[in-house]
């Protein structure tokens, strides 16, 4: 098979960013939560194929399965030759005949996955917590994105804080 041409580079998945609102006490002294992400998955029927489990991909007509359309133009200083990604297979290789019933062809499928959080002592509103690879899943192999959790913080009826200073309102 010729896939010399072919553009199967792999990219990175989507970073995805969430509030995760937390107690004074567990900003102060640290603790684990859970907080619920929806993202986008792999699809568990198809595997990430696109098609059916026991239908295999078909290669495309239009560009043979190489993923690209070559076209070949001829000036008064030469042949010149305009490669673009093939507008049938968009640089897949591959067309799908019967689509995955469950991702209906996308591959991926939108979850709700429940994830547990370290919540270092002494962080504060500006706070982020970065949880490597819990982001979109990466394309062509590609590695996935990360997780960017901003901190919000609730208020305590008696302390305040200052930076790295607690305060004690005595009424």
């Amino acid at each position: 098979s010729q896939r010399q041409g072919r553009h199967t580079t792999a990219a990175k998945g989507a970073n995805l960013s969430a509030t995760l609102s937390i107690e004074f006490q567990d900003a102060c002294f640290g603790s684990e939560k859970e907080v619920q992400i929806a993202k986008a998955e792999t699809c568990s029927r198809c595997t990430g194929k696109r098609s059916e489990p026991d239908v295999e991909p078909e290669r495309c007509t239009n560009c043979n399965g190489t993923g690209e359309i070559k076209r070949a133009q001829k000036s008064m200083f030469g042949q010149f030759v305009n490669v673009t990604t093939c507008d049938v297979c968009r640089g897949a290789g591959t067309t799908i005949s019967k689509p995955c019933t469950q991702c209906r062809g996308a591959g991926r499928e939108r979850i709700t996955r429940t994830i547990a959080v370290k919540i270092p002592p002494g962080v504060n509103g500006e706070s982020q917590i970065r949880l490597n690879g819990e982001g979109e899943p990466g394309f062509n192999g590609g590695p996935p994105g990360d997780l960017y959790l901003a901190l919000d913080i609730k208020e305590h009826p008696v302390f305040t804080r200052d930076d790295d200073d607690l305060f004690y309102s005595m009424p």
